[in-house]
């Protein structure tokens, strides 16, 4: 009887290791496995923000292409208005030019022309000054 018992406490304290035993495996497979959870967990968000980061990489990539040939394009427009402006600054001052032209040669032809008609015979000094009426008040 007491071998009995001593069997029966062995087989007892044995099935209490081994569940102690059990118990120990199943926590540690449980560590285990949420260790891997949050190792895997971490892996997929740094992999997703690596995507991430590459879409926005391309995506601002693609706007800055875009930003740089509208910039082009006004790059263009602003060189042809200044080619523009710069042929009509031209003119102007062409145009300037033989106006001044124009004007002096107008002033002596009125001065010769008055010389010319008080010249001759007929006519007194200041009476061609009518065939030139309103050109006094201009030039």
């Amino acid at each position: 009887a007491a071998a009995a018992n001593r069997v029966a406490e062995m087989k007892a304290e044995e099935a209490t290791e081994t569940a102690k035993t059990a118990d120990d495996e199943k926590k540690k497979a449980l560590s285990d496995q949420q260790a891997q959870f949050q190792k895997d967990l971490a892996a997929a968000i740094s992999r997703t923000r690596v995507e991430e980061d590459t879409r926005h990489a391309r995506h601002l990539a693609s706007l800055q292409a875009e930003h740089d040939h509208e910039l082009a394009q006004m790059r263009k427009v602003i060189m042809s208005r200044e080619a523009e402006l710069r042929e009509t600054r031209n003119q102007l001052d062409n145009m300037t030019s033989l106006k001044t032209k124009l004007e002096g040669d107008l002033l002596e032809m009125r001065s010769e022309f008055t010389r010319f008609a008080e010249n001759c015979s007929g006519f007194q000094e200041g009476q061609a000054d009518f065939l030139l009426a309103g050109m006094s008040d201009r030039y």
